[in-house]
């Protein structure tokens, strides 16, 4: 599976060095944008995965059974500050939550980018998840 993580923003240190190692774990594109619109241009007319405090929850193994049922490639968004435009959020394939709490954008990068490195393990029986 082919994964890309697309935002707005730099990540910051330290959080860097942690997403760094977690790119290395999984095949994973990042995609940084320096503004919205450039991000809501690279959206149009693809299926994508937002990352929104209102989306659906899952537990590991849920999340799992979901990355195991996607195409070849999955395109997971993490919006800035400002949140997303209605439109991104209406076009959205599913929207997802981390928690229902409120978390830091780049710290949402790197929970997001171990899920998947976690629900990865869980489709291939390896001993990462407990």
């Amino acid at each position: 599976m082919k994964y890309v993580l697309a935002y707005v923003g730099k990540i910051k240190q330290p959080f860097r060095v942690l997403f760094d190692e977690y790119k290395k774990r999984l095949s994973i594109e990042e995609l940084c944008f320096d503004s919205r619109d450039k991000l809501n241009k690279f959206l149009e007319n693809k299926q994508y995965v937002l990352l929104d405090e209102k989306g659906q929850e899952f537990d590991s193994l849920s999340f799992a059974d979901f990355i195991a049922n996607l195409n070849e490639k999955a395109i997971f968004v993490i919006g800035d500050e400002n949140g997303f435009d209605e439109k991104i959020k209406e076009n959205a394939k599913l929207k997802i939550a981390l928690s229902k709490m409120t978390l830091p954008h780049d710290l949402a990068k790197i929970i997001l980018l171990e899920q998947v490195y976690r629900a990865e393990s869980i489709i291939k029986n390896k001993k990462y998840h407990r």
